[in-house]
Parts: C-alpha cells; sequence; structure tokens
C-alpha cells in the first residue's frame, strides 16, 4: 500500500534528524489540549479496535435485517474495515473501489511515517508531506507540523547553516556557500552531501 521507503533510526550510522521521545512529547501536549468530544481526538490502537468492532457489528445487524444505531451508523458513513494479511485494519470510506486505500494508524506510528516521507523527499516541507501520505495514511497536518519544528537538519537550515557529516559552517560569516563549498586561502575543501570529501588544491 506504500512505496515509501522506511528508515531504520537505530542505526548508530543514522544520526536521529528528531528526537522520537521528543515528538511523542509535543504530539501529546497538543492532545491534552482537546477534550474527549474534540475532533482532533487521537487515534490510539484500543479506538482502532473499538471501531473495527463497532463496523463487524454494523455488518452483523444488517445481514440479519435489523436496524443499527445511530452510533453504528455514523462510524459506518466514515470508516470501513480491510483485511491485510491475517490483520484487520481500519480505513476511511471509499466512494469508489478505485479510490486510494487510506490507513488509520496509531498516533505512535506517526513518527516514523512522516520520518519515511520526510526522507524520501529529501527533507520536503509540510505540504510536500502531507501529500506523500495522504493517499497512504490519516496522519494530521499538525503532527508534520510537529516534526518539521524538531528536524535538526531542517532548523539548521533554517538557520543559515550547511549540514552534513562533513560540514557545519554559518554561512551568514560567508565562508561556505549553498552547495557547501569551504574557502580558506588557496586550498578549496568540497563537501558532498553523500558523506564523501575530496580536496584539491588550485
Amino acid at each position: 500500500m506504500s512505496d515509501i521507503q522506511p528508515v531504520h533510526q537505530q542505526s548508530s550510522e543514522i544520526p536521529a534528524i528528531v528526537d522520537q521521545d521528543e515528538f511523542t512529547i509535543e504530539l501529546q501536549n497538543y492532545y491534552s489540549g482537546h477534550n474527549e468530544n474534540s475532533k482532533k481526538l487521537q487515534w490510539t490502537n484500543q479506538r482502532i479496535q473499538s471501531v473495527i468492532k463497532l463496523l463487524d457489528e454494523y455488518n452483523t445487524i444488517k445481514s440479519q435485517g435489523k436496524r443499527p444505531t445511530t452510533k453504528h451508523y455514523h462510524h459506518a458513513r466514515k470508516y470501513d474495515v480491510m483485511n491485510i494479511g491475517n490483520q484487520k485494519v481500519l480505513i476511511m470510506k471509499r466512494k469508489d473501489i478505485s479510490d486510494p486505500v487510506v490507513q488509520i494508524i496509531p498516533t505512535d506510528e506517526y513518527y516514523q511515517k512522516i520520518l519515511d516521507a520526510h526522507i524520501a523527499t529529501r527533507h520536503g516541507r509540510r505540504d510536500k508531506i502531507v501529500h506523500t501520505l495522504k493517499d497512504k495514511y490519516v496522519v494530521p497536518i499538525f503532527a508534520v507540523s510537529i516534526f518539521l519544528n524538531l528536524c535538526k537538519t531542517c532548523l539548521a537550515n533554517k538557520n543559515g547553516q550547511c549540514v552534513s557529516n562533513k560540514c557545519n559552517c554559518k554561512k551568514a560569516y560567508g565562508l561556505c556557500n549553498s552547495r557547501c563549498h569551504l574557502f580558506i586561502g588557496a586550498i578549496h575543501f568540497y563537501f558532498l552531501i553523500d558523506n564523501f570529501v575530496t580536496f584539491s588544491k588550485h
């Protein structure tokens, strides 16, 4: 369902561009500012399973010729259940079978999905990440914004720094241009974004 390549930040070779614990805290702080009747109620695993159960009940009641409750109708209009392997997943209701399958995922999966999309779009901004995810997963815009506000690479670029494993110099001082070239006297250091370094003298 997704063509976004997963990024495994647990590897020591890949430094965390966003601290997952910090992201989780910021996300929970956001949700804590809304009551249980808010449309911004978070999707926990428990809530997802509860809605799946309601939809199963709805289908059973309908097949028996009985009348579902208002609560059943409400959820059946918005959501549906799909079997992926041996697992039932909650998806957004589709108007047509050709519409994309958009899965509702728990909030504890937001971090990895946003990270994958952010890396796949080469540190794309909010709208690009939202566009990448919208036909695959339900990930709220505010979660994407929280992630971007914590991205070390994006923050460094915003503050006028060149960021790679081999270069971290401020453009404001005129030492480094937009392609990570650093000029010191007659020696030219060229720092490549893919972590290779070449050294040459004029």
